[in-house]
């Protein structure tokens, strides 16, 4: 039916030229005008105002007489309702003083300016059998392609419902404007652009995805125009982006990002990675050289352990959170987890172990991964722990807290129901420590896996076991041992 009334409309067009459609219009916009100042001027006038007024000390002299809003009982014992009257000329029925009932005057007199409202909006819709009468027949198809104007088509945008204006979240001012200008990836072109593109943000975790977004805008705003017409420039680009994040007295780690992202958004673009030019890549190694930091957080002993899994009764409120921090703190340092596997961000995000997650086998406990840093497609891990006895036995804390866990999703959760949080396990490992007169600043979340890696270095273990303990994939374990950084308890 929209098709029709639009070739209709187009063939008029082109009959009668376009003052026709400028002259309906004009009409149209004059006969709004006109409603609205009816409408106006029927809503301030002082009558009915006043009326109200004298209709709300009418009601509240009905309160004081009757009670009950103005109702009277019968003989009978019951109330009586309401009783309506349209006699009087104020909007109250005559016999409100002496039978205590009265009516709403905006009750009737909101009826009528509905129905005026519901009038005008069946009178803005076009009716076909009178636009028929007044447009000619139907003409070739061929004029009317040629009448009505074919709508400029906008590039798609990467959330993939087309336009600037609905994007994914993480782009930036520069990588609109490209868009706006027509130049979006080739790749994300054809159809099914929009799945494509959710397809490519799942590929990484939100944080990366931000993270490659902030870089890729940064080098938009040097590469200007060049891009991505003049490939050639691209690698000085590059080179001079490195040079502003190095005067700004950026670290490695945050050139390391920077090119990172950069490579992302290049293959994206189908252009060639200049990321892995050897200029760029020796002046990095310098770089990194050149800084020579180390992470100087502490890692969680077996002492160490031992100790804060004591002083729990002193910083937690009940037995309860005694026993909830203490399966905590012991699967984090055993299973050398990171927080983010232990436990969600917030109380009320997803993420951590859930209750399904963690299995008591008698002497052993398996624990499943399910997602983690490096596993972002999701196939999970499941770690087996034994019982190795004393106070700080994994076993032995978690088979406590299993039996006084109150049901809920996630394993690790308050008496309450909610979930513990990566703030509330950072507050009472900070607040064990500060107990036990050590530096709650020299440690860190990360403390208990790289406790993990260190004893078990300690205990010589080789790298494949230490490798597995930790689901890593490379020698980067060996920056988690530290022995020269454990403190010796006394």
């Amino acid at each position: 039916m929209a098709e029709e009334l639009l070739r209709k409309v187009a063939q008029r067009v082109a009959a009668e030229g376009p003052a026709w459609l400028e002259s309906l219009l004009e009409e149209g916009e004059r006969r709004g005008a006109e409603r609205g100042t009816e409408q106006s001027g029927a809503a301030t006038r002082g009558p009915r105002r006043e009326r109200s007024r004298r209709g709300r000390k009418r009601r509240a002299g009905g309160h004081r007489r009757h009670g009950h809003h103005g109702r009277r009982r019968s003989g009978d014992g019951k109330r009586r309702g309401r009783r309506y009257s349209s006699s009087s000329s104020d909007g109250f029925s005559s016999s409100s003083a002496s039978s205590g009932s009265w009516r709403r005057s905006s009750r009737r007199s909101s009826r009528p300016q509905r129905r005026s409202r519901r009038r005008e909006v069946q009178s803005l819709s076009v009716d076909q059998e009178q636009l028929s009468q007044v447009v000619p027949p139907a003409g070739p198809v061929e004029e009317v392609q040629a009448v009505v104007p074919v709508p400029r088509q906008v590039a798609e945008g990467p959330s993939g419902v087309g336009g600037t204006s609905e994007r994914c979240p993480g782009f930036g001012n520069c990588t609109r404007q490209l868009w706006q200008k027509g130049c979006p990836p080739p790749s994300l072109m054809g159809p099914g652009r929009g799945q494509l593109m959710r397809l490519l943000r799942g590929s990484v975790v939100p944080a990366t995805w931000k993270s490659h977004c902030r870089a890729w805008d940064r080098w938009l705003e040097i590469a200007g125009n060049d891009f991505p017409s003049q490939e050639g420039c691209h690698l000085d680009v590059t080179i001079a982006s490195l040079v502003q994040i190095r005067q700004e007295g950026g670290s490695a780690a945050t050139a390391s990002k920077f090119l990172a992202g950069v490579a992302f958004m290049l293959k994206l673009w189908g252009c060639r990675d200049v990321t892995k030019e050897f200029v760029v890549r020796q002046s990095l190694k310098g770089w990194k050289k050149e800084a020579c930091s180390r992470d100087t957080r502490r890692p969680v002993s077996f002492s160490l352990l031992g100790r804060l899994l004591a002083v729990l009764c002193f910083v937690c409120r009940d037995e309860y959170e005694v026993s909830l921090f203490g399966a905590a703190f012991s699967l984090a340092f055993f299973a050398a987890l990171r927080v983010s596997e232990l436990v969600p961000h917030r109380v009320s995000a997803s993420g951590g172990l859930l209750g399904s997650d963690v299995v008591t086998l008698g002497d052993s406990l398996r624990v499943c991964v399910r997602r983690s840093k490096t596993d972002v497609v999701g196939k999970g891990a499941w770690l087996s722990i034994g019982r190795i006895g004393g106070q700080y036995c994994p076993v032995k804390w978690v088979q406590e807290f299993v039996l006084v866990r109150v049901p809920g999703t996630q394993f690790l959760i308050h008496q309450d129901g909610s979930a513990m949080s990566r703030f509330q396990f950072e507050a009472i490992f900070k607040a064990g420590l500060k107990y036990l007169g050590l530096p709650p600043g020299e440690f860190g979340t990360h403390s208990f896996r790289i406790g993990a890696a260190t004893e078990a270095d300690a205990l010589g273990l080789d790298s494949a076991a230490i490798m597995s303990l930790g689901r890593w994939r490379s020698n980067s374990y060996k920056s988690y041992v530290r022995p020269d950084l454990v403190l010796k308890m006394v």
